[in-house]
């Protein structure tokens, strides 16, 4: 008689005390069984790690391992054979992959991974976070430092080239330290770019700043011929020069040009020497005697050109005058107890040409007059012996003293 189902395999037991004939074949099937089992489920018990005693390389026959939790390695003396195999170096305790061809790969550095493996980017960027990435929005590669976000890097390197974007062009732009470099300075550049076209000056400090004012002195070691200066220059500041400047436009030097110790101002060609309203003086001297008497006297009198006879007339010659030059005014200063009249004259190819001009004719003791030209005359070569400006002034019965005549010129 048949008895209980073991629950793992169904295995039927024959009833204890039951039939005898029938024992032989229960215990048949149930041998039967047994030599079929595989420890599936309904087919023997699953078989515990602790029944696994694995003394040999292990086949899976090509599946894969599933549901993993983790894989922990013993290490290994590195692999000299086989392929496809991932291992850990008992000699350095690295993580190392044995290729298809028999290489062994170095996959890890201490904590970190084999950054030597990534394009040759190495550091401690992964364990602080740091960040080396490519975005494609902006076609850019970026450098970012640890922090949330990430702000920008500082990069360090030798040359950087600059080549076009967008573009697969040999020639670029290169940026570089002198050979000679001596100590580390930083570069800041200015805050905005100028208004218009200006000068680029630097500090002490590494700070460029943009100005068309020049703050200290300038030297130029060599001539500045090129590029030639063509707006209007001005310098505020004194400016040393070792060699020729060229300059195509007008310099304004607000606080003066002066030359060297024994060196020169030289105008070229028809260049000339221009100015503003300056005077000349022209005061008494025996040698220069107009129609009359020089009359030194004692210093209560003061030196003056005397007319001793009355109703004369005294040429005074102006000089002093340059080609160019062009006569404004002329103040005299004089003594009269009878009013002289003035005429200013100029002689051209020895004819007199006579000036107009508006005068005060009125001359008190050791006063003046002043004759101002209603046109300002323009003194001109006028043949080998140029042109000769004067003043003809026709005396009163009385004595004229002269004590000085002061011309006003200018050369625009």
């Amino acid at each position: 008689m048949p008895g209980a189902t073991l629950p793992n395999m169904s295995i039927v037991l024959p009833a204890l005390g039951g039939d005898s004939g029938d024992w032989d074949t229960y215990l048949n099937e149930a041998l039967g069984v047994i030599d079929e089992h595989d420890h599936t489920s309904g087919a023997g018990l699953a078989i515990t790690t602790a029944a696994l005693d694995i003394d040999d390389d292990l086949s899976i026959g090509g599946h894969g391992l599933t549901g993993v939790g983790q894989v922990a390695f013993t290490a290994v003396a590195a692999l000299a054979s086989g392929s496809k195999v991932l291992f850990v170096d008992s000699s350095t305790n690295e993580l190392y992959w044995r290729t298809n061809a028999g290489t062994n790969v170095k996959l890890t550095s201490g904590t970190s991974i084999n950054t030597s493996l990534v394009g040759g980017i190495v550091g401690d960027y992964t364990s602080v976070g740091a960040e080396v990435a490519y975005d494609d929005a902006n076609d850019r590669y970026t450098f970012k430092q640890e922090g949330s976000p990430k702000p920008w890097a500082r990069i360090a390197s030798g040359d950087v080239r600059i080549y076009e974007y967008n573009t697969t062009e040999t020639v670029y732009v290169g940026l570089k330290a002198p050979a000679a470099l001596g100590a580390s300075y930083d570069i800041t550049l200015p805050t905005a770019a100028p208004g218009s076209t200006a000068i680029v000056q630097m500090d002490s400090s590494g700070n460029l700043t943009v100005s068309n004012t020049v703050a200290n002195a300038a030297t130029f070691s060599t001539s500045i011929t090129t590029p030639t200066i063509g707006g209007t220059p001005n310098f505020t500041g004194a400016v040393t020069m070792a060699s020729t400047l060229g300059v195509t436009g007008l310099i304004t030097a607000t606080a003066g040009l002066t030359a060297a110790a024994d060196q020169h101002v030289t105008v070229s060609g028809t260049g000339e020497y221009k100015h503003g309203s300056r005077s000349l003086f022209q005061t008494p001297e025996s040698s220069v005697v107009p129609t009359g008497t020089y009359s030194g006297g004692a210093s209560s009198d003061l030196v003056s050109w005397t007319l001793s006879t009355g109703g004369g007339t005294v040429y005074i010659p102006l000089r002093g005058l340059i080609d160019g030059d062009r006569l404004l005014s002329v103040v005299i200063e004089g003594a009269a107890t009878q009013e002289p009249t003035f005429t200013i004259y100029s002689n051209q190819g020895g004819s007199d040409v006579e000036r107009t001009h508006t005068a005060s004719l009125t001359i008190v003791s050791n006063s003046s007059t002043t004759l101002t030209l209603d046109t300002p005359l323009e003194v001109n070569k006028l043949g080998v012996l140029g042109m000769n400006v004067f003043v003809k002034v026709v005396t009163g019965a009385s004595t004229f003293a002269i004590r000085q005549v002061v011309v006003t010129i200018d050369h625009p």
